[in-house]
């Protein structure tokens, strides 16, 4: 009877004989998370870190004018400057200190402008010289600019630098035309630089339709200000908050460049106001102001695309392209991992382009030997270029679905042990000898002269 529960009901019970074998077998399904990353030996993070997801307002296009940049070839055009009834158009590169020089007018200065604020300076030059009679009419066009690009990284060869074609240049058409993203990537990272200054838009809805809602431009300083508000003490007051100063004395503001000591001057310049004193007076007369004009403060983005999802047909992933924006596509897994101990096949192993897990490499292995003890299993990972940690792992609990199992790394070294207990079972596994029927076990150990004498040649 024993017998008989055993062979009915030995499908749904691990081998307590052999130790080495292990799997989970229970019929309820069961959901686990495989883990990137091993916490127990402080194991960096994969990929870059601070990254951010797409944001609505990144699948909106911007219709804004080009702003010309040195290296930009701009065509200026004005219509009677020397023959009448014809234009004189002159194409001509924009030089390192952004200037357009123009043989008749002189040098425009053309960086940092959209070709309509380029017209209206070459119109207020004309009438400065008074060069025509009447309203100038003139017209600028830029033919190729070099500045409306995205940069692409990638580890196929094709990493460069790229013209963005339109305003609604997206992902899709950026990887189409540098050919530079296998077909199995799965994540792909877009660094963006964020002006602090420009306007904030919001997405509302309105009928169903999503529509973007500008909102006004903030100033820097001024939110950094608000943002220290109330952090250091009013050196105006005392302990008691009431105000130590009768009549503080205005803040005088100079519309004058003259500097005067003692005192910080200013000048509008644009609608804002620089420092007059930082204005160095060695330069060309051309540049005046140029260098008051401040930097745009600037910060980055690192936006997580999953490129297998976009190729999947989800479009919400399909950002549009920006002028400086730059794509790296990530290095497919590349490298061995390394088998040895209690495993039938030991060696190394190339790592596929998807992602393995322990299980599989140990399956790809040829599975664990019969003197193998799964709860005793080291993995070697080289954290750095010259610092490894091991750590052990419990591959019985991995394939019983009681711990989780973790991705696979290059240079990895799975090394599987065994214990005492082992050998002395394998022993005595071995040693069963079965028969039934009128069958019989035959030991020939002692002797090749069973069935009678025996000629060898």
């Amino acid at each position: 009877m024993l017998l008989a529960a055993l062979a009915i009901g030995g499908c749904e019970f691990d081998s307590f004989l052999d130790p080495s074998v292990v799997g989970r077998w229970e019929p309820t399904p069961m959901v686990l998370p495989i883990l990137k990353r091993l916490d127990v030996i402080d194991e960096p993070l994969p990929g870059p870190q601070d990254v951010t997801q797409v944001q609505p307002e990144d699948l909106l296009y911007q219709a804004r004018e080009y702003t010309i940049g040195p290296g930009d070839a701009v065509s200026v055009s004005v219509f009677e400057l020397l023959t009448p009834g014809q234009n004189t158009v002159q194409t001509l590169r924009v030089d390192e200190l952004g200037m357009f020089r123009h043989p008749i007018l002189g040098p425009i200065k053309a960086a940092g402008l959209t070709p309509s604020q380029l017209e209206h300076a070459t119109v207020q030059i004309i009438k400065t010289k008074d060069i025509l009679r009447g309203e100038p009419t003139v017209s600028a066009v830029v033919l190729e600019g070099q500045h409306n690009t995205f940069t692409v990284i990638s580890d196929v060869n094709v990493s460069g630098i790229y013209q963005i074609l339109g305003t609604d240049f997206r992902l899709l058409d950026a990887t189409a035309l540098s050919r530079a993203v296998p077909f199995r990537t799965n994540k792909i990272y877009m660094y963006r630089q964020v002006r602090l200054d420009d306007p904030v838009t919001e997405i509302v809805e309105t009928a169903g339709q999503t529509v973007p809602k500008p909102a006004s431009p903030t100033d820097t300083e001024q939110l950094i200000d608000e943002i220290f508000k109330g952090l250091e003490p009013d050196p105006a007051t005392d302990d008691s908050g009431e105000s130590t100063v009768d009549d503080p004395a205005p803040v005088p503001i100079a519309l004058s460049l003259d500097e005067v000591e003692g005192q910080v001057q200013w000048v509008n310049v644009d609608d804002q106001w620089v420092r007059a004193n930082a204005q160095r007076r060695d330069l060309p007369a051309e540049l005046e102001g140029v260098a008051a004009q401040s930097s745009p403060v600037v910060t980055q983005r690192i936006i997580e695309i999953p490129y297998d999802k976009l190729l999947e047909g989800d479009l919400s992933y399909n950002i549009v392209i920006r002028s400086g924006d730059i794509i790296r596509i990530p290095e497919p897994i590349r490298g061995n991992v390394y088998m040895g101990g209690a495993i039938l096949r030991r060696g190394t192993f190339n790592l596929p382009p998807e992602p393995t897990t322990l299980k599989q490499i140990v399956i790809a292995a040829g599975g664990l030997s019969a003197l193998a003890t799964p709860e005793r299993v080291d993995l070697i990972r080289r954290i750095a270029p010259d610092q490894e940690a091991m750590v052990r792992v419990n591959l019985r609990a991995i394939f019983e679905g009681k711990q989780p199992d973790f991705f696979m790394k290059p240079n990895d070294i799975v090394n599987v042990g065994n214990s005492f207990p082992v050998t002395p079972l394998a022993v005595f596994r071995n040693g069963f000898r079965v028969s039934y029927g009128f069958g019989f076990v035959l030991d020939r150990n002692f002797g090749f002269d069973v069935f009678g004498p025996t000629y060898r040649r």
